[in-house]
């Protein structure tokens, strides 16, 4: 997911959204002795040895899963670890990043609004125990621009909206292909729609389709300069490619375009959640 109103809060997904680039650390199994070892949160006095066992492998699993960008995969075993480990601020910010991604893919606005609401708690109570990571800030200050019921609009022209929507759920899915073209539909009914534009640029540059990337993310800035997210995102594809210095040119771009947005101090773009 990304946002609605670009002028409102910063894009991901949109995910999808939201967060600079994380990585999700496997948890290592307790020691007999020391159950919080590590740094990591012991499991739930209810739960059982065999759950305990399983963990490990569960937790590697997840963060594979998380780390390769395929979040809706990850989200069952998160629930699982988080259910087990509800201390673990690490595990509580996947699982929010996880939801925020699921969110886009549920058809029922005020489900999908559930959705985003909880992953917002999720990651108050992350926040509660310490994490200040990168991904964190970026969704916190997505989703606490949210409204009260969770749910989001990019276009106030319904047939927009829907096809917005529907490249949202695809991109989610990693349909990248079926995501352009909702996003092109988009783009069609509204040729000035700054949302469109970014997202089929951040489609590409998720393809590792670099150079039509980078063409998208010309087209979005020259739509609305006074929008950070697209240079922000341009210039971490960027850095991707080692091409720091005009990646930084960017981000300073990024910084005049909205001084007032936390993202733009990041040292790259949230990408979607």
């Amino acid at each position: 997911m990304r946002c609605t109103d670009h002028r409102g809060y910063p894009l991901v997904a949109l995910l999808a959204l939201c967060a600079a680039p994380h990585r999700l650390a496997a948890q290592a199994a307790p020691a007999a002795s020391n159950p919080s070892a590590v740094g990591q949160a012991a499991p739930d006095a209810g739960a059982s040895a065999a759950d305990a066992a399983t963990d490990p492998a569960r937790s590697e699993r997840a963060a594979e899963l998380f780390n390769q960008g395929k979040r809706l995969e990850a989200l069952p075993l998160l629930e699982q670890l988080v259910k087990a480990h509800p201390r673990d601020n690490q595990m509580l910010v996947a699982l929010a990043a996880c939801l925020v991604e699921h969110a886009a893919t549920v058809p029922d606005a005020d489900a999908s609004g559930r959705e985003r609401l909880r992953a917002r708690e999720l990651l108050h109570r992350a926040r509660d125990l310490g994490n200040t990571s990168t991904l964190a800030m970026n969704l916190s200050e997505l989703l606490d621009g949210l409204p009260e019921s969770g749910t989001i609009r990019f276009s106030d022209d319904a047939a927009v909206e829907e096809a917005l929507r529907a490249g949202e759920a695809a991109f989610s899915r990693r349909n990248f292909a079926i995501a352009i073209r909702h996003y092109s539909r988009a783009l069609e009914l509204d040729p000035r729609n700054y949302t469109a534009a970014l997202f089929i640029a951040n489609t590409y540059d998720k393809e590792g389709e670099l150079r039509r990337g980078a063409e998208w993310y010309e087209r979005a800035i020259r739509l609305d300069p006074d929008v950070e997210t697209a240079y922000r995102y341009y210039a971490d594809m960027l850095a991707r490619e080692g091409k720091m210095a005009k990646a930084r040119t960017l981000l300073i771009h990024a910084a005049v375009a909205e001084p007032y947005s936390r993202s733009c101090g990041a040292s790259s773009a949230p990408g979607r959640p």
